[in-house]
């Protein structure tokens, strides 16, 4: 590979330019209109990598009772701007849950500046706002403790119950009896965002978990960060973590498949809309040599986590989409999660100015096969942007002097980054 000898101030000047191409249009909740149609139920499950849909047998077959998008990207490698994009419909850089930092590491950032910075700007109509201002929705948001989710979107709804103690089948056993008292004494519809940290280092573990002392070790990443992946006894590790992360998946599935059957008991399936996704992804060594060679990272870790890159295993998440009006299927072109925003808007019947919206509905591939997605902010090492058009994938990193292209058809592990001019990448963009 050949590196590019251009001034890293000028380009990373340029890529300020692209995220200026995203003028926040000033959102009001004056432009939508209607009576929304559904209940809404949205699930975000932390560090879903997309190549481990195989762990989840009610998710990967989906597509009978409703819609699987296998690649769906996240519009950040990280939690707080990520399901914030999910709740509002528009980039990180737009509705400003993000950091503003040329170096980072959220390690050292002191917390009142960091919860202050990801917070979603005052005035943009986020999904739960918007349907409690047209109708008479109950508004609840139920987290398993993790902090940045729960300041990014605490003023977004009415409820909030946030307790680093639940595990996903305490969320979904209250989000039932919710449901129940909400839809027969309120008679109210409801949204309803549930964030399963279950998945989220330290993983979380329960008894019907596969775990014996050899599992001990891998429970938490911190225990193997300065793990060597050219050591001999690395793949071993990998193993464990990535068959002790199954055991979990398939367990939070489990607890999908009861929520939904739930709905169909109580005759809800047919008044409510489900959408089940994630804030992102998780790397485990996938691009560790890569990662060492090219990227700055102020810990010295590399290829573990998430918020540090913009590889497929961090930010390329399944989604899926259940309920009436909803087309069935696998439907495998590139969608961002800036889109679910639209998809909901036009399942519910809320009417709206199209020329306001940032995203697309997910099911008019026209439109989605002719744009390009971002993906932005990091929280370690220098920031970082994705720009993915098709079969066509760009990592941008301009202090890293990082200017990668990679042919997803060709090469989906993204093991050999060919690297280009900033001004192709923003020729391609035009």
């Amino acid at each position: 590979m050949r590196r590019v000898g251009e001034s890293t101030r000028r380009l990373y000047h340029t890529l300020s330019k692209i995220r200026r191409t995203l003028r926040y249009r000033g959102l009001s909740r004056k432009w939508f209109s209607g009576n929304p149609r559904y209940n809404v139920i949205m699930v975000t499950i932390e560090c879903l990598r997309y190549d481990h849909l195989k762990c989840m047998r009610f998710l990967s077959s989906v597509n009978s009772i409703g819609a699987l998008f296998p690649r769906a990207y996240a519009a950040s490698s990280w939690t707080a701007p990520s399901v914030s994009s999910i709740l509002t419909g528009l980039y990180p850089s737009q509705h400003g849950a993000r950091l503003y930092l040329k170096e980072r590491n959220l390690e050292n950032i002191p917390v009142v500046k960091l919860l202050s910075s990801i917070r979603v700007k005052a005035g943009i109509p986020s999904i739960p706002e918007l349907l409690a201002s047209l109708s008479d929705y109950y508004t609840y948001f139920s987290s398993g403790g993790i902090l940045f989710t729960e300041v990014s979107v605490s003023e977004l709804f009415n409820n909030i119950d946030v307790d680093e103690e639940y595990d996903v089948g305490s969320q979904i056993a209250k989000t039932i009896k919710l449901i129940e008292h909400t839809h027969k004494h309120l008679k109210k519809k409801f949204i309803i965002h549930i964030h399963i940290g279950d998945t989220h280092d330290p993983l979380r573990i329960k008894q019907e978990d596969y775990l014996d002392d050899d599992f001990k070790d891998v429970v938490s990443l911190s225990s193997l960060r300065y793990i060597n992946p050219l050591r001999d006894d690395y793949r071993v590790f990998r193993n464990r973590r990535l068959k002790l992360y199954c055991e979990i998946l398939s367990r939070i599935d489990r607890e999908l498949r009861e929520l939904y059957r739930y709905l169909v008991e109580s005759n809800l399936d047919s008044e409510t809309v489900m959408m089940i996704t994630s804030d992102h992804g998780e790397e485990l060594w996938d691009h560790y040599e890569l990662e060492r060679e090219f990227f700055y990272d102020p810990r010295g870790v590399y290829g573990l986590g998430h918020g540090h890159n913009m590889f497929e295993e961090i930010i390329r998440v399944p989604t899926a989409i259940i309920g009436p009006d909803i087309h069935r299927g696998v439907f495998s072109y590139p969608i961002s999660l800036i889109d679910l925003y639209v998809t909901l808007l036009d399942i519910l019947g809320v009417k709206y100015s199209g020329e306001i919206i940032e995203g697309f509905n997910t099911f008019n591939s026209d439109n989605l096969l002719e744009r390009h997605i971002l993906v932005e902010d990091s929280i370690y090492g220098y920031d970082k942007m994705a720009i993915v058009f098709n079969k066509y994938k760009y990592i941008v990193s301009p202090y890293d002097n990082v200017y990668w292209e990679f042919n997803l058809h060709k090469d989906p592990r993204e093991k050999n980054p060919n690297m280009v001019d900033i001004g192709y990448i923003m020729k391609e963009l035009n």
